[in-house]
């Protein structure tokens, strides 16, 4: 019985846009996962850090915007170039 239960529940990952990515490497893992699942674009977001436990109920999600926007735009990683203020006379 439970063996035909299990082969008739749909796989709920189809539904998804699963990442994986490690912390130590989240924007090259980030860019990496999106572009290989370009078909999956439009689906709910659903984020796994590796080698970390963890089921994403919106918490690693919010955690991985959080952590790619700083380091996307941390001076220090070079996307965005830093502005230097300057006084126009």
């Amino acid at each position: 019985m439970s063996r035909a239960l299990h082969q008739q529940a749909p796989d709920i990952d189809v539904f998804f846009l699963n990442l994986n990515v490690r912390r130590s490497h989240l924007v090259s893992d980030s860019l990496n996962e999106i572009a290989r699942k370009q078909s999956d674009l439009k689906k709910k977001l659903k984020v796994t850090f590796v080698g970390e436990p963890g089921l994403d109920m919106g918490g690693l999600t919010k955690e991985w915007f959080l952590l790619l926007i700083k380091q996307i735009f941390d001076p220090d990683y070079g996307e965005y170039p830093k502005f230097v203020l300057t006084k126009l006379v």
